[in-house]
């Protein structure tokens, strides 16, 4: 040990001087505690709903570090559940039960939150399996009852010309039995007799001429009684008029052709010479066919011909009747032809009556050995009063040529049906409000609305002085009779709802007009219209609905402003004329060239075009390569049973069955960066990332579940109340069928000062309790476990006060193996709670009093 030196100062004997007091220094064994500041609440907070969730935006907190936390409750009073924190300023909570939730919004700066904004929003359901199964079957049964109801159109049509075919037959018959009758009454007219009774219009033969009864008579001579007796004429010469008759008439009659052809005359010529009368009659008939069974003919022509002519006092009569029948076959050619004609001359004089009747008929048809061709064209034109023309035109032909060894087949077939519509225009834009009030002004009280019976209208509201909504159409604006008309429905008695059209020039209004509803005509729909003459130098027109003091609801739909002076039917495109029309065509080619080789091609193509909007296939083989090419919208295939389809459209595939949709393409979803995506659905938009079985992105993303087990199912939801009863809960979510794993656990802790305690430790702990329900089910308890922990209080001397420190946690694992693809939820529940906990403490200062942390989580994973 090394000795230390001591220095020693003699100071002599004298007393020692007095000590000078240290000056006090002034200080605080407390530091100033830094106060934050106020963290304010959260403004603007806007919930959302999207297809499977609900979006929550809220405007940002100008304070640095804010940390933004978000809670949800079943009321707006709570218990509330943190769910997310986050420093962006919206949030996506998606959990797809379609349950209204409440959510908590609070700002957080280092650690001190401010007051919470409380919004409600209902997160977009997600359809289970049954719902998507049945939706997907709707749409397929849609298809087939589509193409079921095209049959059956087609065949009524079908129908409804056949009828009228057979009914345009019949009235032809009908017509020529009546020409015939009449012919038999003059023909087999009676020998007047004195004691014959004959009803009005009854013919006789009195003296060799002919009578007809004025009036019922009997025993009135007929050249004697003028007033009862009309005279016709010479029965003689009449006779030989009608000697012959034959009338035929050919309907043919389609549903887009119809023809009827009928032609008759009847000549009569009877000179004039004194006492002398002149007459002659022919009937002609002949038929000539030829049939090509194996090239036969066979015709026949028949001859009556009678003459009777007269002189003074004097009759004579000559009848001839000759008929021929005859047969030819030829090798080479068939040949069918039928000609039928009547022509019957009366030549006329003095009180003459002339009439001449022709009907011909002919058909034909030809077959040649080298060539043979077919040819039919049908046409039909229908016009009504410059509003709709509609032509049919249908061309067949077939040509089959050899020519010096080379072989060319070609066939054609072209179809063609294009129907036009001219109507006038519809000026307004929007007419109906299916696009809300776009192109309109907003009235103060209503809204844009669609009915499934109605349709889309517009609603205004009862007012007590007046609301309207109004639209300007800009110029040029063409002079002349302009009318607007539109259809109003009233729910009251009380007030005017009209329609209004005014016109403006470069230096203001010019005029208005209206038409004023009736206020009688409640619950139905009923069209009014007013017309303005427009005049030169209008630049622009105003049209609008008005309501004033009504004491009801009144709605609008289906306006049209167009030029002219009527209303016409109305139309919603702003269009002069549309053109729709359909092009088929079928083409074979077999051509065998010098050198024996063959070259075969065929091709088909359809195309329906509406207003140069045009869809369609086209198909091409060529014996090497076969393509297919189809240009639509939606193209779209089901089987007859509807027991699955697959549509393209908008640039995807579409794949559904059962419940169960695949699609694939252009990026879709609700986050738009979808390219594959499998799960339970139907819209191809409400597909997300949260319910899908199988997807892939756009960015390289993907994720795979199910029986892959390249992915996982996980859903986290934790609980920060502080109770000794506090529960956390799932809501239902969809699952693979794999087991899951789910992992629980508290954790509480809190620490700081009292002024009273028992020094020592108290044990604390809780039961932790999970639960499951699944398809909606009961809550059954699946696992339990007791969790632990301890409060610790010591006196700390240096503030004079007790120290406490308090904790319980723990966490359980459970694997839940219940087999099934429904839907699973979870819950924890704490009970029987034991020890010193929660406790609620202050900080060393004795002020800030707090009552500590709390923390129970929910973790369900699958994979």
């Amino acid at each position: 040990m090394q000795a230390r030196k001591i220095t020693l100062i003699e100071i002599g004997a004298g007393a020692l001087p007095s000590v000078t007091p240290a000056a006090p220094r002034q200080s605080s064994w407390f530091p100033v505690v830094y106060t934050a500041a106020v963290t304010p609440p959260v403004d603007g907070v806007v919930p959302n709903p999207v297809a499977d969730g609900v979006v929550i935006e809220w405007a940002a907190v100008d304070q640095a570090g804010v940390v933004y936390i978000i809670e949800r409750g079943p009321t707006q009073e709570g218990p509330w559940t943190e769910i997310h924190r986050t420093t962006e300023t919206r949030y996506l909570y998606s959990d797809g039960s379609g349950q209204a939730w409440w959510f908590k919004i609070t700002a957080s700066v280092r650690g001190k939150p401010g007051e919470g904004s409380i919004v409600e929003g209902t997160p977009g359901k997600v359809p289970n399996y049954a719902e998507m199964e049945e939706l997907n079957r709707q749409i397929g049964q849609e298809r087939i009852d589509r193409f079921n109801e095209d049959l059956r159109v087609a065949a009524a049509a079908a129908a409804d010309a056949t009828a009228k075919a057979d009914l345009a037959r019949d009235v032809a018959v009908a017509r020529a039995d009546a020409v015939a009758a009449q012919v038999a009454d003059i023909l087999e007219a009676d020998e007047w007799s004195f004691d014959g009774v004959y009803p009005v219009g009854d013919l006789v033969q009195a003296g060799g001429r002919l009578y007809r009864a004025r009036v019922e008579t009997s025993g009135q001579q007929p050249d004697l009684f003028p007033a009862v007796w009309e005279l016709i004429g010479e029965y003689a010469s009449l006779g030989d008029a009608v000697a012959g008759a034959l009338s035929m008439t050919t309907v043919n009659a389609s549903e887009i052709e119809a023809q009827a052809a009928q032609l008759q005359a009847i000549q009569v010529r009877m000179p004039v010479g004194a006492g002398a009368v002149a007459s002659e009659a022919s009937v002609f008939a002949e038929r000539n066919a030829r049939v090509s069974a194996d090239e036969a003919q066979a015709g026949q022509l028949q001859a009556v011909q009678a003459r009777m002519p007269a002189g003074s006092g004097m009759v004579a009569s000559e009848a001839s009747v000759v008929a021929e029948s005859q047969a030819r076959a030829t090798g080479d050619a068939a040949q069918a032809q039928r000609t039928d004609a009547v022509v019957a001359r009366l030549p006329a004089g003095d009180g003459s009556l002339a009439s001449q009747a022709s009907v011909t008929a002919v058909e034909q048809a030809s077959v040649g050995r080298d060539t043979a061709l077919g040819q039919r064209i049908e046409q039909v034109n229908a016009t009504v009063e410059g509003k709709a023309e509609t032509s049919a035109l249908q061309v067949l032909r077939s040509e089959v040529q050899q020519l010096e060894g080379a072989v060319s087949a070609n066939s054609t077939a072209i179809t063609q049906v294009k129907a036009s519509t001219v109507a006038n225009p519809n000026m307004i834009a929007n007419p109906t409000w299916r696009s809300g009030f776009a192109s309109w002004t907003t009235p103060a009280s209503g809204g844009a609305y669609s009915d499934a019976s109605y349709g889309p209208f517009a609603a205004i509201h009862a007012t007590a002085s007046n609301d309207t909504s109004y639209q300007f159409i800009p110029g040029p604006i063409t002079p002349g009779m302009h009318t607007l008309s539109g259809e109003i429905f009233r729910n009251g008695l009380q007030g005017n709802a009209r329609l209004a059209i005014s016109a403006y020039n470069n230096d203001g209004l010019i005029g208005s007009i209206t038409a004023l509803s009736d206020p009688t005509k409640l619950g139905v729909w009923t069209r009014y219209s007013c017309t303005i003459d427009v005049p030169a130098g209008t630049t622009r027109l105003l049209v609008g609905i008005i309501c004033e003091v009504t004491d009801a609801v009144s709605s609008f739909r289906r306006l049209k402003l167009e030029l002219g002076a009527a209303p016409t039917v109305w139309s919603d495109e702003v269009t002069i004329g549309g053109t729709a029309s359909a092009t088929q065509a079928l083409e074979v080619r077999a051509t065998t060239l010098e050198n024996g080789q063959s070259q075969l091609q065929a091709s088909y193509t359809w195309a329906l075009d509406v207003n140069g909007r045009a869809i369609g296939m086209t198909s091409v083989n060529n014996g090497t390569i076969g393509r297919i090419d189809v240009v639509a919208d939606r193209f779209g295939i089901v089987d007859p049973n509807n027991t699955g389809s697959t549509t393209f459209e908008g640039g995807r595939w579409l794949t559904r069955s059962g419940g169960l949709l695949l699609a694939h393409g252009k990026p879709f979803g609700t986050t738009g960066d979808l390219l594959f995506w499998i799960g339970v659905g139907s819209d191809v938009n409400a597909c997300s990332k949260a319910n899908g079985l199988l997807w892939f992105d756009n960015k390289g993303a993907g994720f795979f579940g199910g029986s892959l087990s390249a992915g996982i199912r996980r859903n986290a939801y934790r609980s920060t109340a502080v109770s000794t009863a506090a529960m956390v809960e799932s809501p239902p979510f969809g699952t693979g069928g794999a087991p899951k794993t789910v992992v629980f656990s508290l954790a509480y802790y809190n620490s700081g000062y009292l002024d009273s305690g028992t020094p020592g430790v108290v044990a604390n702990s809780v039961i932790m309790t999970l639960q499951r329900s699944y398809n909606g089910g009961a809550w059954e308890t699946v696992s339990s476990m007791q969790v632990g922990g301890q409060t610790a209080v010591y006196y700390d001397d240096l503030w004079g006060r007790y120290s406490y420190e308090a904790s319980v946690g723990g966490s359980v694992t459970f694997t839940d193996g219940l087999p099934g693809v429904g839907t699973f939820a979870y819950r924890v529940l704490l009970s029987g709670a034991a020890g010193l906990w929660p406790i609620t403490l202050a900080e060393a200062n004795g002020s800030n009093f707090h009552i500590g942390s709390q923390e129970l989580s929910l973790i369900s994973t699958e994979g």
